[in-house]
């Protein structure tokens, strides 16, 4: 049996969603849809009842979905463990959230890596549920998430805390600050990341405004349209740095809100002594630079 039809499904069966199996996946929903035909097929049964809004899992599926998991479980640890014996010492498998990802952990992972040459990195990237989910079965290693875990036999760290603050690159005459009833009126960007950072501002600002004209996942991927003069965004303020220096974005400042910050964690459980005994000391040592 496939072993990445297998993991199409557990994705699935977690997210509910073609689509967002499909985006995590990083392919089109049809090539999700035709790996759970091709299981349902191989296996003789539905494993799945498809509407319009989500994806349920049958009483076969529910059963199946525990199989697929130790499956995957099963071969995951035997690639684990051959890379043991190759020439790299340390082997270490790591989740984090796609914003996090690229701003932030990618660049512990080249200074890492390039202190330690014999260590291989498996990342994966997905939403925190996913990755918590996968953290507690075992899957990985070490997460990288903007939600806590506080399971008992898990650790969970500051891994960053960065602040957030409005831009545009529009002609503004906010310059100089703007309030947040004044923010309502304008041309907005929404994305998710300032939820997490301020729930309540959240809501205050998009709940009640009138012009969004954008809406995506992370600030990450709304700083392109930002800086093409359309509209005024939260974003972090370390990605934007250069081109707030060059004058490619403006940053607007709230004159009756406090600085919003967007902490993020590494999370890990105490059990596991790949990171206990390696990965956490050097994670602390990059943080203290």
């Amino acid at each position: 049996m496939n072993s990445e039809y297998l993991r199409t499904f557990i994705m699935l069966a977690e997210l509910g969603s073609y689509t967002k199996t499909a985006q995590n996946m990083i392919v089109v929903p049809s090539t999700v849809s035709k790996q759970i035909k091709f299981l349902e097929k191989e296996l003789g049964r539905e494993l799945v009842i498809r509407d319009k809004k989500n994806v349920k899992l049958t009483g076969e599926g529910k059963l199946f979905l525990e199989y697929a998991r130790k499956v995957v479980s099963i071969e995951d640890s035997f690639l684990h463990d051959l890379n043991i014996v190759t020439d790299f010492t340390v082997n270490l498998r790591i989740g984090a959230v796609p914003s996090l990802l690229q701003g932030r952990v990618m660049p512990f992972l080249s200074w890492y890596i390039g202190n330690h040459p014999k260590c291989r990195c498996n990342v994966i990237s997905a939403h925190s549920q996913i990755l918590l989910n996968r953290l507690y079965d075992g899957d990985i290693d070490i997460c990288f998430s903007y939600r806590t875990f506080h399971e008992n036999n898990c650790e969970c760290g500051l891994f960053s805390n960065d602040e957030m603050i409005l831009v545009t690159a529009e002609d503004t005459p906010y310059e100089n600050g703007i309030t947040v009833e004044q923010l309502k009126n304008l041309h907005l960007v929404k994305e998710s990341q300032l939820s997490v950072a301020d729930s309540v501002l959240y809501h205050d600002v998009f709940d009640d405004a009138t012009n969004v004209i954008l809406a995506a996942s992370t600030g990450n991927y709304i700083i392109p349209f930002l800086k093409s003069g359309i509209g005024y965004g939260f974003v972090v303020k370390k990605y934007v740095q250069n081109d707030i220096a060059s004058g490619v974005l403006k940053e607007i400042p709230i004159l009756d809100h406090e600085r919003i910050m967007l902490p993020s964690y590494f999370i890990y459980k105490k059990a596991n002594t790949v990171v206990t005994d390696h990965i956490l000391c050097h994670l602390k040592e990059y943080l203290r630079r």
